[in-house]
């Protein structure tokens, strides 16, 4: 029986414990996962305005 296809959204691709369960369903076989090139960017966006803000409030 074929896995089913999930996208995995930059929304659950950022919270690490999500995206640590997530991930690991996909190594068990659970399903197949797509993403794409601008999932990940706004991804990497949304990382990085979260990091910036973390630095702020560390530095303050």
């Amino acid at each position: 029986m074929e896995k089913p296809i999930v996208v995995l959204d930059a929304c659950v691709l950022i919270p690490m414990p999500l995206c640590d369960t997530l991930l690991r369903a996909v190594e068990q076989y659970m399903y197949r996962f797509y993403t794409s090139p601008k999932i990940l960017e706004e991804t990497e966006k949304n990382l990085a305005k979260i990091l910036k803000k973390k630095e702020k409030i560390r530095f303050n």
